[in-house]
């Protein structure tokens, strides 16, 4: 072998093995977690994601199912005052305050000091009549409002399948 054809074959190589090793670096999630991250000043979301539909997805005018987790890591109470997303018309805050398997529509649901929603109630934040289409897999923006710490907005993943492998924080605690 010449050593010309030798120099273009190592030439060849060393651009195969550098464009590899310049890839992107793949993200990860916690394996027990299928929604997304995040915070607003001292306001912890864990977890959001759309529930999946009975199809895998959403149709136009329907209306889907956020579910989350709030922790508020502050010695001042905090409430989650308003939800929105381009994706839907409005967005209503619920919260099965008395644990009886009704969601009351609130204006308002308080996150107690150094803690979550009083006595761990089930709450959730319901999208009202999509825009469009919503695929499962796919994300949605949804910009959450908080009365002290301030707005934060976050793409929460639409579950594809109702397969339980995510938690359901829509069961009451133990004082339920």
């Amino acid at each position: 072998m010449d050593l010309k054809r030798q120099r273009r074959r190592f030439l060849a190589v060393a651009v195969v093995v550098l464009a590899a090793a310049c890839g992107a670096q793949p993200q990860t999630r916690p394996a027990d977690t299928m929604g997304s991250n995040g915070e607003v000043g001292p306001i912890q979301l864990r977890n959001v994601y759309l529930a999946a539909s009975g199809e895998g997805g959403y149709d136009q005018g329907e209306d889907g199912r956020v579910r989350l987790w709030l922790f508020n890591q502050s010695s001042s109470e905090d409430a989650l005052v308003a939800v929105r997303s381009a994706e839907a018309e409005s967005a209503r805050i619920r919260w099965d305050r008395d644990c009886d398997g009704t969601f009351e529509v609130v204006d308002e649901l308080p996150i107690l000091p150094n803690g979550t929603v009083p006595h761990d109630r089930p709450y959730a934040v319901e999208l009202v009549n999509f825009t469009g289409e919503v695929h499962g897999g796919t994300t949605v923006p949804v910009t959450f409002t908080f009365r002290r710490a301030g707005e934060t907005r976050l793409d929460a993943m639409v579950e594809a399948v109702r397969d339980g492998d995510v938690a359901d924080p829509t069961q009451c605690g133990p004082e339920g």
